[in-house]
């Protein structure tokens, strides 16, 4: 049986049952009652229930210390994301599917790096799935059935050797388990086009809800195929918004120095008492990029499930841009900054950084970078 709702054998509707018992208090009541949501993660663990319990678990607990319940209504989107990163919900496929169109032939990945921090464009991400999500939930209750996935067109027209820009590469190849682990199966289908797609594309999508660049019937209101009013048509990023450049002349007088040896990492643990507590930090290498992310110790678990990674891990490139940025705690509890160097086998890096603490009567509106 395929394990979807109304295809499920013995087994599987024995598991959905004990399931549903098991995370009944750490998931809202509505999604409790809501088979399709069950299911999602129980087939993303291939229905060992142990292991989708686990998945729940933790993918809760990261909605909560990243407030995604309310993201999509605070979210303010840095500029060069707005205006130059092209990734636009267009249409409905003929399922009812929502329509992400990517045209990643006119993304300046590297132009893009230099503009936004990581961690902006990691939050950019989640503000995208949760969008994803309003509106599979918009559409269910428009056509009256569930409609719980999306479907992607990534337009490869443009793309070249310009476009091979590891950094950019490596970014992404983080953030798709990332966003599996807390989204699962939301993509239904993804339509990968250069030449040679028009009819193929329509058979899937009907003509009314494609731009007639993509072989469909809508155009601008100048005419313009591509219906860049309406769908973010790219373009190379103004280098008046890249991040400025680490500066000899930069004061690191209240640093800690510390190297971290080839093949190991930092771990910075820090107790948090209050609710709403920020965590700042500033860190810099002399030379070579450096891992960093922040988790969160969760009590009572396995020993291999005790973290769940509140920032995740990326390499910073804190060689060239000064690292800064916040987080903050949604609950007390030990919250470790993880500086990896695990990755390199030759390199030690030398590590300045700054970290502070402010209680929540102490946060400021200029604390711009949270996470």
């Amino acid at each position: 049986m395929s394990g979807y709702v109304g295809d499920l054998n013995k087994q599987q509707q024995t598991v959905l049952d004990e399931f549903r018992k098991r995370i009944a208090s750490f998931i809202q009541p509505t999604d409790l009652k809501d088979d399709y949501y069950l299911l999602r993660w129980l087939r993303a663990r291939d229905f060992q229930i142990d292991e989708a319990e686990k998945m729940v678990s933790k993918s809760m607990i990261v909605r909560k210390e990243m407030q995604l319940d309310t993201l999509v209504k605070t979210y303010k989107m840095p500029e060069p994301i707005k205006k130059y990163y092209p990734a636009t919900f267009f249409g409905y496929d003929k399922n009812g599917s929502p329509i992400l169109i990517l045209r990643s032939g006119h993304f300046d990945r590297r132009g893009l790096l230099q503009s936004v921090r990581k961690d902006d464009f990691i939050t950019y991400g989640f503000y995208m799935m949760e969008r994803a999500k309003i509106l599979c939930q918009q559409q269910s209750k428009k056509l009256g059935r569930t409609i719980e996935n999306i479907t992607v067109i990534d337009d490869m027209d443009g793309f070249g050797m310009k476009d091979m820009y590891k950094p950019a590469f490596t970014l992404f190849s983080k953030l798709v388990p990332l966003f599996e682990d807390n989204y699962p199966e939301m993509m239904k289908s993804v339509y990968v086009i250069n030449r040679n797609y028009k009819t193929a594309l329509l058979d899937y999508i009907d003509a009314d809800q494609l731009p007639k660049a993509l072989g469909g019937e809508i155009v601008d209101e100048t005419g313009d195929p591509y219906c860049p009013s309406q769908i973010c048509p790219g373009g190379e990023i103004p280098k008046s918004y890249y991040l400025n450049e680490l500066s000899t002349e930069q004061s690191t007088d209240n640093y800690t120095a510390v190297t971290i040896n080839r093949r190991d990492n930092l771990k910075l643990p820090y107790d948090i008492k209050q609710s709403g507590t920020m965590i700042k930090w500033k860190f810099r290498t002399d030379k070579h990029n450096i891992g960093f992310g922040i988790y969160k110790v969760i009590e009572g678990d396995s020993e291999s499930s005790n973290q769940v990674f509140v920032v995740p891990v990326l390499r910073r490139d804190c060689n060239t841009f000064l690292e800064n940025g916040s987080y903050t705690c949604q609950e007390p509890g030990k919250y470790v900054l993880y500086f990896d160097n695990t990755y390199s086998w030759v390199n030690s890096k030398r590590l300045l950084y700054d970290i502070e603490l402010r209680g929540p009567r102490e946060v400021e509106s200029d604390d711009v970078f949270d996470y």
